[in-house]
C-alpha cells in the first residue's frame, strides 16, 4: 500500500506513540520482576511457592552460610547442632500454629508410635468437635502432583462441616491452605538408631507375612533372611544393613524434607537442611518418641482445638499400653556405634527436634 507524501508525518507520530509505549511496559515489568525478586531473596519464610525456594546453590557453602540461608539471621553454632536454627524473623518459628488452623495433617513416620497418637486423635475428635479420617495407604508414601492436589481438595471438601485431623504415611509437601482452609502439620520422631532397630526386626516378623494382605501377596523371602540377626548383618555388609554414598534410604528426615530426589540421600545435606526448614515453616508440633509425656503437654498447649483436655486421658497417665511390640535381641553397642556414623545426618536431625521440642516445653514449664 502507497503512502502519499503528506500522510508520513501522521505515520512518524504513530511509530514514535507505539515505541514510546512499549517501552514503557517493557520498564513496568521489569520493575515488577525485580520487586518478586527481591522479596524472594529477602527471607526464604517469606517466599509464596516453598518448592521454587533454592535451599542450597552450591555445595561448597559451609554450615552456618546454609543456615544463614534458612534462616535470614546469623547463627553461629557447632555442625553438631541443628537444633539452634532459629528465624529471627520468622516470628515464634517453633510453633507455626496458624489461629484459625482447620485441618491438621499427621504425615506419620513409620515406627515411631503413630498407633498411639491416631487413638488419642479418635478419643478427643467427639470431645473437641472434630473428625479424624485415618488413610489405609501404607506403601505409597510418594505422591505425585497430581496426587498431592487431589489430596489437598480431599481434606478440603471434608473440612467443610467441622474440623478434621487426617493421617496417612507420607512425605511432607508444601500447603498452607486447602479449599481456602488453614491447615498446619504434627509428626513424631525416635532416635534413629533405635527405629531402625525396631524396623529391621518388624520387617522380619513372620506372622505379618502370614497375615497382612500386601505381604500375602509377595513373594516370600527365604528363611536366612526372617532369622538374620543385626549382629551378622553389619558385618557382613549385607544390602539391608550397609548405607551407601548416595543410595536411598526411608530416614525419618525423609518425611519432613519431602519429594526431591536427594531428601532420601543418606549423605546429602540439603535433606537435613530441607527438612528443618519444613519443620520450623510448616509444623506445630514434631514430638519425640522418647518423651511422650512432654509431647503431649506441648500438643495439648499448641494445638488445644484438637488436643485439648489430651493430658487428662487415662491413656495418656500410663494406665493404658497399646501396641507394644515384640522383645527384639540384644543389640551390642558397637553395632549402634556403626549405625550412628551411618546414620549422622538423621540423628542430627533428631537433635533439632529434640531442642526445638525443649524449646517449645520451656515456655509451659514443663
Amino acid at each position: 500500500m502507497l503512502v502519499s507524501p503528506t500522510g508520513y508525518p501522521r505515520l512518524i507520530k504513530i511509530v514514535l506513540c507505539v515505541f514510546i509505549f512499549i517501552t514503557l511496559l517493557l520498564t513496568i515489568n521489569v520493575r515488577q520482576i525485580t520487586d518478586v525478586v527481591i522479596t524472594k531473596s529477602h527471607s526464604i519464610f517469606e517466599t509464596t511457592s516453598l518448592e521454587q525456594t533454592e535451599i542450597v546453590k552450591n555445595e561448597s557453602q559451609t554450615r552456618d552460610e546454609r543456615a544463614k540461608q534458612i534462616n535470614g539471621a546469623k547463627t553461629q553454632h557447632s555442625p553438631k547442632t541443628p537444633d539452634k536454627l532459629r528465624s529471627t524473623k520468622f516470628v515464634n518459628a517453633m510453633n507455626y500454629t496458624p489461629p484459625d488452623v482447620r485441618i491438621l495433617i499427621y504425615n506419620r513416620v513409620p515406627k515411631c508410635g503413630s498407633t498411639s497418637i491416631i487413638h488419642i486423635l479418635r478419643l478427643l475428635a467427639s470431645q473437641n468437635g472434630f473428625q479424624h479420617y485415618h488413610s489405609q495407604i501404607y506403601d505409597k508414601v510418594h505422591l505425585f502432583k497430581s496426587s498431592q492436589h487431589r489430596l489437598r481438595d480431599f481434606v478440603g471438601k471434608l473440612a467443610i462441616k467441622q474440623p478434621i485431623t487426617f493421617d496417612r504415611h507420607m512425605r511432607f509437601f508444601y500447603m498452607t491452605k486447602a479449599k481456602g482452609w488453614r491447615l498446619s502439620f504434627i509428626n513424631v520422631i525416635r532416635d534413629p538408631v533405635e527405629r531402625f532397630i525396631s524396623g529391621f526386626y518388624f520387617n522380619r516378623d513372620r506372622e505379618r507375612w502370614n497375615t497382612i494382605e500386601i505381604l500375602k501377596n509377595r513373594e516370600k523371602p527365604p528363611n536366612s533372611w526372617f532369622d538374620m540377626k543385626l549382629e551378622t548383618c553389619t558385618p557382613a555388609r549385607h544390602p539391608d544393613c550397609r548405607f551407601l554414598p548416595g543410595r536411598k534410604h526411608g530416614m525419618q528426615l525423609t518425611f519432613m524434607c519431602g519429594h526431591y530426589a536427594f531428601c532420601r540421600a543418606i549423605d546429602d545435606r540439603k535433606a537435613l537442611m530441607r527438612a528443618i526448614m519444613n519443620v520450623e515453616r510448616s509444623y506445630s508440633v514434631v514430638g519425640v518418641l522418647e518423651n511422650m509425656p512432654m509431647t503431649y503437654k506441648v500438643l495439648e498447649h499448641f494445638l488445644p482445638r484438637f488436643f485439648s483436655g489430651l493430658t487428662s486421658l487415662a491413656f495418656v497417665q500410663g494406665k493404658v499400653v497399646l501396641n507394644k511390640g515384640k522383645n527384639k535381641p540384644n543389640v551390642s553397642e558397637a553395632i549402634k556405634r556403626t549405625l550412628k556414623k551411618q546414620l549422622s545426618l538423621d540423628l542430627e536431625f533428631y537433635d533439632f527436634i529434640k531442642k526445638r521440642l525443649y524449646d517449645q516445653a520451656k515456655t509451659l514449664l514443663v
